[in-house]
This record gives structure tokens, C-alpha cells and sequence, in this order.
């Protein structure tokens, strides 16, 4: 019996076109974009133009191209939702990343992958989205290793696609309504705010304070790079990268770091196989310390217990060393293997706040900033803009490029040319030539060979070369060039064929829904929706009342608690009774109770 082999997929964010093409240039099997509107994120909407080119790159290396049209529907927009799924799937793209069940019953002919707005964190809501239709499930960051792998012996068919590496929700997913209930901008609509990345006071119930203006809702950023062979076993084979709205830069400095993980693993694991074809050749060090993080933690995965960064929601770098020498007007490091470059970014904290300035210049170990205020022995420094790193990435990066075999037959009255790749797909072209002998057949087998493997700028790089012939040839180089420009360009029309998504409509499915009463934290917001969960057995559906202020319900449930950070856990401290429950965040007039679910060790955060 044949062996089956695992694709395991490296998914990249894309907020625009060149940070797509920089994501596959860095090797992403699949890279994931926001449509013109209705996704999470709608700062990084993009044009159905742009979407179109970035197919037709992508396509060319077997890249897929997910598009996220994943925030909830009002009955106003379904028909305008519609007609732009139905647009995308004219472009190409190979699937919607969906939260909103109206999708489900529009008849798209496409795959729907079901965001991690959905929620999806336990086996029976995995396996009813699996059997509803939806070949993709985007896990909930909250699960660890056991229950994803629960999940997946419950849903052996689903595919389960889950974050690596990014920024982090504090709320468990899709179930965060904090920025609507302080600021009217709904998360669920793609406008959040982001007040968790805000300072807070910790207060208790008699106003006596916790902690003062600190971050207290601001969690690092995930890295689970050292995790993914575990996560494989587990049952992920999406490795999804967050980051739609990072740069250009960021993103291909990440992918390419998350690419050489991967590879790794699949290098020692014949079952598993790469999900895209071509390699990709970088001309730096990833290093994801020196792209924009929070600091980072391996949170549900790792269980590192690193979760917040309560110090600030800004970049800190690469951490560098600490200060053991303070000059006039330059400072020593005790990491006596850190060089600098001038324009370098250095940060550090000061009276609490993260201050920071360039460097001016470096020498023997001497660091000379632009500003020398606030240094002090003892303190420890971060480097959150390495220019040395970064016009390396811009003079040198990465290269993709799929490699082919090129067979040149001459049989007396044509030339043809074919490539052909590692997969089987080939491109040929067809030149009618009475075929001269060459007077020196070495010298005309040599310039056949050079011209055939001129592939430039083309997104192909030559591997072998066979040249068939009765007798030698003379060809002209022009002739040999047409005759290459034919033959790639027929190919790349193959490859860009056989990576087509094919389109069917998936049939309607009546499985039942795990519950049978929604309430608002479900978010449905229209008719179609509420359709789609009767059809599956739901007999009472309460429409979302996020819009309908003030919300007097919880505004987030997190696995971050408070009372744990500071001390305060009566699980492990005897003394944790010294400040009486409850707990408030307080900022500017806004003041939210915390819930302590002790028995699950979550935290609730809802409105006084």
C-alpha cells in the first residue's frame, strides 16, 4: 500500500501586495489577505486588482492565496458580501476565511475556512463546522497541545490551521468586546481599537491601588518556532504567522525564519511533504528578535507563564545586555559580542516608560547614542531598529525560484524546446529550422546549453540539460531565445492551470449544532445566519447586542489573570486576601470589574 504523505503548510500575512509577494518570495505555502471590505482587519483592505496579481504570482509556485472576509454581516451588506466573494472567486483566490455563517448559505463555489473568530475551541464545534462544510478550521490560541490533538482524533478529516507566531488576542477569540463597549469600534466589525494595549490601574474594592498606570491587558507576542514538530504531531498542518498589518520587511524576515523551521522537521519526516513547490534562497539571518515583538512567550503551547508585557505595548527588539560602563557620552555593554551600527535603534526603560534614541557610533565595544540622558549602569538595553539587519534584507533578499530540466531536440526540420519541473508540469515551444550542421559541434552544444539556462529575472532557475540531435546543429542565439521565451511562457500557463482552485458548490448539510439556544456572544447579526443555525437544530437565536450600548455582559473572558501576575492567586499565596475582591481596571473615567473563574483559571473583564 502506498504511503500518504502530510502537506504542512506555511501560512503569511499580507496587508498589501508587496508584503504578499514578499511573503512568497521568503517560501509561504499560502499567503492570507484582506478583500476590498468585510475583513477583521480594515486597515489592510486591498483592491480586487491587486488580489488578482498577487494570485497569478503566487499561483506560479503552487502558492494558495486565502482572502479574510471575516467580520460579521448586518442584512444591508449580505448581497454586497456576496457579489465580492463571487468577484474574488473570478480572481482566483483559493478560499475565504470566514466568522459569519451567511456565507454558508450563499451557494459559493469555493472552500470556507472558518476563522478563529468562530470561536472554535472545542472538539463538538470543530467537528459540527467539519461536517457543515467547512474543509478548515482556524484554532482558537487558547488551546494547548492536548486539546488540539483531542480535536483532531474527533475531526481526523479537518484540516487544522493554527497561529505560530504574532501578535496575541488577550479575549479568547471572537468574544472580545471591549473596544465596542468603550469606544463604539467593534473587533467583530474590523475596528478595533485595541484598548487592551492602553495603561490601566489596578484597584481594589476599596479603592486601594495594585498597580499604577501599567499595561495590565497587554500580552507579548506568541512565538511557538521551538514547537513545531509538536505541533504537527498534534494534528496542525497550517502554520498561520499573524501580522497584516506589519511591513513588508517583518513579514519576509518572520516567513523566512518559520520556513527554515519547517523545513527542518520535514527534512527527518518522509510522511510529510512541503504544501508548495520551489526553494527559496535568502541572502540574510531571520531572526524574528530583530523585526517589530512585545517580547515573547510560547503561551498555551509552551506554558512558559510569560503572558503580558504590563511595561509597554511597543517594539522592544533584540535584547542586547545590560550597562557595566557609563562614559561622557558613551556606554559598554556586558555582551561583549554586540556590534552596532550607526542609525541603530537602542530602547530602554525609564521611571517606567520605554524611552530610547539612535547611536551615533560604535567602536571597540563603546556604544555612543545621539542622546545621553537616562543611562545608567545596570540598565539593560534593547535594540528595536538594527539598520545593519535591514539594508541587508533590502540589498539581499530572499530569492524563489522553481526549478526545471530543459530537453532541446533537433530532428532536421524543427527545434523544440521543453522544461519540464520537479512535479511533471511542462512548457514547449515549436521552431520550424532546417537545421544547419555546425562546424564545431562542442562550441554549438556549449552556446545551446548557456542560452536554454538564461533564465533571469523569470521566476525558474535550470536544473539539468539534454540536447537530442541526428547530427549537430547551428542555431542562431536568437532563435534559442525565442524558443526559451515560448517554452517559459507556456509553462508558466501549465503551472498557473494546475494550481487552479476548482470551484464546487459544497452541499447544505442539516448536522446538529452543538447547542440548541445561541446567545449574543454568538455574534449573529443577520438573517441568513440565523437560517443557517435553524437549519442545524438551534430553536432560540439571540441577535448580537454589541451595537446596542451600554453592554452590562462580559466584555472578554482571558486566560491571563491578574490576580495570578501580581501575586494575588489564593491558590499558591497564603497572603492573596490583602486586597478585597473585587478588582477594577480603571483608566479615564472607565472602570471594569474583573471575574476570577479559579476552578479554570480564567479572567472576566466586564463593565461596572
Amino acid at each position: 500500500m502506498k504511503k500518504t504523505t502530510t502537506k504542512i503548510e506555511l501560512l503569511a500575512p499580507a496587508g498589501n501586495l508587496e508584503c504578499g509577494l514578499a511573503a512568497i518570495r521568503a517560501g509561504a505555502d499560502a499567503v492570507y489577505i484582506g478583500g476590498p471590505k468585510f475583513g477583521a482587519r480594515v486597515a489592510a483592505s486591498n483592491s480586487l486588482s491587486d488580489i488578482e496579481t498577487l494570485v497569478k504570482k503566487a499561483h506560479v509556485f503552487g502558492v494558495k492565496v486565502y482572502v479574510t472576509m471575516n467580520t460579521i454581516l448586518f442584512d444591508s451588506e449580505l448581497a454586497d458580501a456576496e457579489k465580492m466573494a463571487r468577484s474574488l472567486i473570478q480572481v482566483g483566490v483559493d478560499a475565504l476565511i470566514v466568522q459569519d455563517m451567511a456565507y454558508a448559505e450563499m451557494g459559493l463555489p469555493i472552500p470556507l475556512h472558518a476563522s478563529t473568530q468562530c470561536d472554535n475551541r472545542t472538539p463538538e464545534k470543530v467537528r459540527f463546522l467539519t461536517e457543515a462544510g467547512f474543509p478548515r478550521i482556524v484554532l482558537a490560541r487558547e488551546l494547548d497541545l492536548s486539546q488540539i490533538k483531542h480535536i483532531k482524533e474527533v475531526s481526523p478529516e479537518a484540516e487544522l490551521e493554527f497561529f505560530v507566531h504574532g501578535a496575541l488576542c488577550v479575549s479568547e477569540s471572537g468574544k472580545c468586546y471591549l473596544s465596542s463597549a468603550i469606544t463604539s469600534r467593534s473587533a467583530n466589525r474590523g475596528e478595533c481599537s485595541q484598548p487592551c494595549r492602553l495603561p490601566y490601574n489596578l484597584i481594589d474594592a476599596d479603592g486601594k491601588i495594585v498597580a499604577k498606570e501599567k499595561h495590565l491587558l497587554c500580552l507579548r507576542d506568541l512565538n511557538l518556532s521551538e514547537h513545531i514538530e509538536p505541533l504537527i504531531d498534534a494534528g496542525i498542518t497550517s502554520f498561520k504567522i499573524e501580522g497584516r498589518l506589519k511591513t513588508p520587511d517583518y513579514v519576509e524576515n518572520v516567513t523566512a525564519y518559520y520556513r527554515e523551521k519547517i523545513d527542518a522537521v520535514l527534512e527527518k519526516r518522509p510522511e510529510l511533504a512541503h504544501a508548495s513547490t520551489s526553494e527559496t534562497v535568502c541572502g540574510f539571518e531571520p531572526a524574528p528578535s530583530k523585526s517589530f515583538n512585545r517580547g515573547f512567550t510560547t503561551y498555551s503551547i509552551g506554558n512558559d507563564g510569560k503572558y503580558f508585557n504590563p511595561e509597554t505595548p511597543k517594539s522592544l527588539g533584540e535584547k542586547l545586555g545590560k550597562i557595566i560602563t557609563l562614559g561622557r557620552n558613551y556606554f559598554i555593554l556586558d555582551n561583549k559580542k554586540v556590534t552596532m551600527t550607526p542609525n541603530d535603534g537602542v530602547c530602554f526603560f525609564h521611571d517606567g516608560k520605554l524611552v530610547g534614541t539612535n547611536i551615533n557610533h560604535f567602536n571597540d565595544g563603546k556604544i555612543y547614542p545621539n542622546k545621553t540622558e537616562h543611562f545608567a549602569v545596570g540598565m539593560t538595553i534593547y535594540r528595536n531598529h538594527d539598520e545593519g539587519f535591514l539594508k541587508q534584507l533590502k540589498s539581499e533578499p530572499c530569492v524563489r525560484k522553481v526549478l526545471v530540466d530543459a530537453k532541446f531536440v533537433a530532428d532536421g526540420k524543427s527545434l523544440t524546446l521543453t522544461y519540464e519541473t520537479a512535479n511533471g508540469l511542462t512548457g514547449s515551444a515549436t521552431i520550424a529550422n532546417e537545421c544547419a550542421e555546425a562546424k564545431n559541434p562542442d562550441l554549438a552544444k556549449k552556446t545551446i546549453t548557456e542560452q536554454i539556462g538564461k533564465l533571469g529575472t523569470t521566476d525558474f532557475q535550470i536544473g539539468e540539460v539534454s540536447i537530442k540531435w541526428k547530427k549537430s546543429v547551428f542555431t542562431p542565439v536568437a532563435t534559442i531565445n525565442e524558443l526559451r521565451r515560448l517554452a517559459i511562457k507556456n509553462l508558466e500557463v501549465a503551472i498557473v492551470s494546475e494550481n487552479t482552485p476548482i470551484t464546487k458548490i459544497p452541499k447544505p448539510t442539516k448536522n446538529p449544532y452543538p447547542e440548541k439556544e445561541l446567545d449574543v456572544d454568538a455574534n449573529v447579526s443577520n438573517a441568513q445566519a440565523e437560517k443557517f443555525y435553524k437549519q442545524h437544530g438551534v430553536t432560540t437565536i439571540k441577535k448580537t447586542d454589541e451595537f446596542t450600548a451600554p453592554r452590562d455582559k462580559k466584555l472578554m473572558t482571558t486566560k491571563l489573570c491578574l490576580r495570578r501576575e501580581y501575586g494575588l492567586c489564593p491558590k499558591v499565596n497564603a497572603d492573596a486576601g490583602r486586597y478585597r475582591l473585587p478588582l477594577y481596571l480603571e483608566r479615564d473615567g472607565v472602570k471594569l470589574k474583573l471575574d476570577f473563574d479559579c476552578a479554570k483559571c480564567r479572567m472576566g473583564v466586564s463593565q461596572n
